[in-house]
């Protein structure tokens, strides 16, 4: 929550009431919404983590304006809020009354911006899901309006193709998201914990929800519709099985193509993987043999495969344009899938040896390293029959 205070005009007697009862109704409007909530009178201006992100101490008159000239025309339009450096949005406004005197307002901004321009602004099309196909400009076509939504989201797709970081990409790089693995779901106190970091968060990313132990379904549920005002964003390989109940509370859809159905694409996405993996000025680049080698694959494991190709084509390119000879992947394509998923496997297997060794045996740091949770890396280990006893 950020407050401005500003001096009570002439020391009102009732100014210290006012701003309680203001101060009540807004933290009450805060813990049922995920919008951006404000609170306003002549001498306070409050608002959540969401509004604060575009109102500032010195919108304060104007805010308070805009509310006081909607009470005196007696309407119920939506306010139109012009603020300095920010584009125009919409808020509808609650008055707070006490005795018959309107001692404040809250208001509920909208969280999408009126110009049309900025909400095309807001969706990044080379980092959310590069690439020009008919695949890629469809997801991010539904990535741009669900960024702006509050309901929650299920994002499906093959293993591999992005779905826990498109999870945490709607869900925003500033918010306070914490990570749940529902593979864990049959554990005794799974529950019980996944209310605990819901109240301490913003919202979630829930793993592998098509993997969640059936008879968690309907708890589930009720733990989800107690805490609505958090923003959870699940994800699955396949549609919902645990709890059909479960399906009507992800009105936010989401699915994430293979690679293989948008191979056009490979060269942005690897230009991408390169570019996070090495930043912008140190960055590697394919070379046009080495794009033809990527797009003779068909990728079973999909875009993490594809990173996992590119980290060992970096350690081995003797420059920063990569080459097909740098390119270790599968080329056999007569032994099927099952040898290519196989090898991949193995190339997974190593890469977690790899990193644990680098890390010294940190689980956080090594889970940080391949940028998935720590719950994930204790799952990855078990599969793979990795030991390690270093720290967590």
């Amino acid at each position: 929550m950020s407050i401005a205070y500003l001096p009570v005009p002439g020391g009102e007697a009732n100014a210290e009431r006012d701003d309680r009862l203001l101060t009540e109704a807004f933290l009450n409007a805060s813990r049922t919404s995920v919008s951006p909530i404000v609170g306003v009178n002549e001498r306070l201006l409050l608002s959540n983590e969401h509004a604060a992100r575009s109102l500032a101490p010195q919108h304060h008159q104007t805010v308070w304006n805009s509310v006081c000239g909607q009470m005196r025309e007696v309407s119920c339009r939506p306010i139109i809020l012009s603020l300095a450096g920010q584009p125009s949005t919409s808020a509808r406004s609650t008055p707070v009354i006490d005795g018959g005197r309107v001692v404040g307002a809250v208001l509920t901004l909208d969280p999408a911006p009126q110009r049309p321009l900025q909400v095309v602004e807001a969706t990044p099309s080379a980092e959310v899901f590069p690439g020009d196909s008919e695949a890629a400009t469809s997801v991010r076509q539904e990535y741009g309006e669900l960024l702006f939504a509050e309901s929650h989201v299920l994002i499906t797709g093959e293993a591999g193709t992005g779905k826990s970081h498109m999870a945490r990409t709607l869900l925003g790089a500033g918010s306070r998201v914490a990570t749940v693995d529902a593979r864990h779901s049959s554990e005794d106190r799974w529950l019980a914990d996944l209310r605990a970091i819901l109240e301490a968060s913003t919202g979630i990313v829930l793993q592998h929800l098509d993997e969640l132990h059936p008879p968690v379904g309907l708890p589930l549920l009720n733990v989800l519709e107690s805490v609505s005002s958090k923003r959870v964003i699940a994800t699955a390989r396949a549609p919902i099985a645990a709890c059909h109940l479960l399906d009507g509370m992800f009105p936010g859809r989401l699915h994430l193509p293979p690679l293989r159905e948008h191979v056009e694409d490979i060269p942005a996405i690897a230009a991408e993987l390169l570019r996070v993996g090495h930043g912008i000025r140190n960055a590697y680049r394919l070379s046009a043999d080495a794009r033809r080698t990527l797009w003779a694959h068909d990728w079973p494991g999909n875009i993490a495969e594809l990173r996992t190709v590119l980290d060992q084509a970096t350690d081995l390119s003797p420059s920063r344009i990569i080459e097909p000879y740098s390119i270790r992947i599968p080329r056999d394509a007569g032994h099927g899938d099952g040898m290519r998923v196989a090898r991949f496997k193995q190339d997974e297997r190593q890469r977690l040896i790899d990193a644990l060794e680098k890390t010294h045996h940190n689980k956080l740091a090594t889970a940080e390293m391949l940028g998935i949770a720590r719950s994930t890396l204790y799952l990855k280990l078990r599969e793979f029959g990795i030991k390690s006893s270093a720290s967590a």
